[in-house]
């Protein structure tokens, strides 16, 4: 890619109201929360079900405040793989479970 059209793309971000850091920061706690979710899955503290669930959820419907919540709740409870796992399906099985687009 070069330098100009490099330049075109943030300049149409920018038009776009988008800030290139914010949307590199959700791309790297996405990747964050998708690789906890898995360990999660894979060492038995959350079901596959609700794993498939979560992050379909996180990826296309969760709220910026949502999204700032479910990082939270993993910087607080990242060493304790039991007690993270009760709280997200406490805090979103149902939000998770809602089939309705938010409006």
């Amino acid at each position: 890619m070069t330098v100009s059209s490099k330049q075109e793309l943030l300049s149409s971000d920018r038009k776009l109201g988008v800030n290139p850091s914010s949307t590199r920061q959700l791309s790297e706690d996405s990747e964050d929360v998708i690789k906890l979710l898995r360990q999660l899955e894979c060492h038995g503290h959350i079901d596959s079900d609700f794993r498939k669930k979560f992050m379909t959820w996180y990826s296309l419907r969760s709220t910026d405040q949502e999204g700032r919540a479910v990082s939270t709740l993993i910087k607080t409870l990242g060493e304790d793989p039991s007690g993270l796992a009760e709280q997200l399906v406490d805090a979103f099985g149902e939000i998770i479970a809602w089939k309705k687009p938010r409006t």
